[in-house]
Formats: C-alpha cells, sequence, structure tokens
C-alpha cells in the first residue's frame, strides 16, 4: 500500500522562532551579507567586527547563536 503525500507546497508548516544571533566577522562586507539574509528570515542580529567587540557582547544567555 503507498501512501501519497501533499506537494511541498501544501504542507503546512510552521515558521521556526526567531533566534537571538551575534556575527563576529572581521571582512565587513560578509557580516553584512550574512547579518541581511538573517534578519530577512526573521531573526534578530547584530554583528560585530573584532574579537574583542564580539566578546564583550557575547554575555551568557543573551544570545541563541554566535556565528565566527
Amino acid at each position: 500500500m503507498s501512501h501519497s503525500h501533499p506537494p511541498t507546497s501544501q504542507r503546512h508548516t510552521t515558521p521556526s522562532p526567531a533566534l537571538r544571533i551575534l556575527i563576529i566577522e572581521d571582512q565587513t562586507a560578509i557580516a553584512a551579507n550574512l547579518y541581511d539574509y538573517l534578519e530577512a528570515a526573521g531573526h534578530e542580529v547584530e554583528a560585530a567586527h573584532d574579537g574583542q567587540r564580539g566578546y564583550a557582547l557575547a554575555a551568557p544567555g543573551r544570545f541563541d547563536a554566535v556565528v565566527l
């Protein structure tokens, strides 16, 4: 017996909850592209352009993910 599944476009999906993401990247263009992509996906994003600033921002519990 085969089971048919609705096409992907007809499946009901629940959006993922927004994450708080910190980007630590010294290449400004890379950080900007990643920032724009993640923000467009609905996440709260903050960026630091050097490790020292990133370390200062990365307080425990403040972010769900850190991208290096």
